[in-house]
């Protein structure tokens, strides 16, 4: 019966070699390596493995940049549609899926007044240190992607729904 370090060194191989978009997609090419996982199990694997869900699939945390981050400049470009300032949160609207790696660039950036980071699958909330500072995050976000403050950008699922 493989074992779940087995299973880990299966997936790591398998989202190294690029190309797996989905949970779908790993569990069948698991099966055919003797793996049968449930999505529970799966979904704990890729979390215990700080695998990455970006514009290209599923990527290891640890081949993301050179130290491990993405560059913050690039992330944004391929995956913010919107940004909105409340109080002394700033929200990030992405893609579906796209939240976690924008968020492990956000804390990797270290930006002053920034104080870290919660993703979800689509949606990132960025705490600041002050109102003030939520504002000026979310000016430096919207110049970073030249997104005008009025008109968000939408990104829409293939299929047509957003």
């Amino acid at each position: 019966m493989p074992t779940k370090i087995s299973r880990h060194r299966a997936i790591s191989r398998l989202v190294g070699g690029g190309g797996i978009q989905n949970q779908a997609q790993l569990a069948t090419a698991l099966s055919h390596l003797g793996f049968e996982v449930t999505q529970a199990t799966l979904s704990r694997d890729l979390t215990e493995l700080s695998v990455l869900k970006g514009t290209d699939g599923y990527v290891l945390a640890e081949s993301v940049g050179a130290v491990g981050v993405p560059d913050l400049n690039h992330t944004m470009r391929q995956c913010l549609a919107e940004v909105h300032a409340g109080g002394t949160i700033v929200v990030l609207k992405t893609a579906p899926g796209q939240a976690s790696v924008l968020a492990v660039a956000v804390d990797g950036a270290q930006l002053d007044g920034v104080l870290g980071t919660i993703a979800g699958d689509d949606c990132i909330f960025v705490a600041t240190a002050s109102d003030a500072r939520a504002r000026s995050v979310s000016n430096s976000f919207r110049k970073m992607i030249e997104l005008p403050t009025s008109t968000p950008r939408r990104l829409v699922r293939a299929g047509g729904h957003r």
